[in-house]
């Protein structure tokens, strides 16, 4: 009963669930404190103002399109996350805005959750707090509701992240995966050109581009 009880460790601040989810409910936290009090502040900007009323074209069956009105470069997907919200809250920039929210709340756990699986704790912990309370640009952008820019830095590190594991696993499953992120990525906004091109470099650079798992990968 003694040696049992010696070789028990105690929950440790990386394997305590309890101690995990507190942290990620915290970076969350800091997220949403910032983003609400900026978006009670801003104005709308133009460009969000013609994604804004596509939202309402969508919500009235008047237009369902596929890409932003004048600029088919930039995702109207923004637009329809945008209806739901808009139909229960009315219409008002912040509601609009407030669309974004979900893609840098994933984004915040995801920073935290996939680079603890390769990284220590607190490096892990301190990158998703500096989105979590970000530089002015940052802070901008994570929230801007026309074509695009929050779903880039989401679908940005889910690119970098399928590298990663592309390159610890070589499966034909994780190269599906890469490619899909890729894609959707390059669909939604060419902006996201930088992360695709750097994530295939260092494919090319350790050897695994251009082999048979190039197949999934495009």
């Amino acid at each position: 009963m003694a040696n049992q009880q010696q070789n028990q460790t105690p929950p440790t601040i990386n394997n305590n669930p309890i101690s995990l989810y507190t942290r990620c409910l915290v970076l969350v936290l800091c997220f949403l404190l910032f983003r609400l009090a900026y978006l009670a502040r801003a104005t709308i900007w133009s460009d969000e103002a013609v994604f804004g009323l596509m939202s309402i074209a969508i919500g009235t069956g008047e237009d369902y399109p596929l890409y932003c009105w004048g600029a088919h470069y930039a995702s109207a997907l923004i637009s329809y996350i945008a209806v739901p919200l808009i139909s229960m809250f009315g219409i008002s920039s912040y509601v609009f805005r407030a669309a974004t929210l979900p893609y840098g709340i994933t984004l915040t756990i995801l920073l935290f959750i996939g680079l603890k699986r390769h990284f220590d704790y607190w490096p892990s912990f301190l990158a998703a707090l500096t989105f979590a309370i970000p530089v002015p640009t940052i802070l901008v952008y994570s929230v801007s509701a026309h074509g695009g820019y929050p779903e880039t830095y989401l679908l940005g590190f889910l690119i970098w992240l399928s590298v990663i594991d592309c390159l610890k696993q070589d499966t034909p499953g994780r190269f599906f995966l890469l490619g899909l992120f890729c894609g959707t990525s390059f669909t939604i906004l060419w902006l996201g050109l930088p992360f695709i091109g750097s994530a295939l470099l260092l494919l090319a650079y350790r050897k695994k581009l251009f082999t048979n798992r190039l197949v999934p990968l495009a």
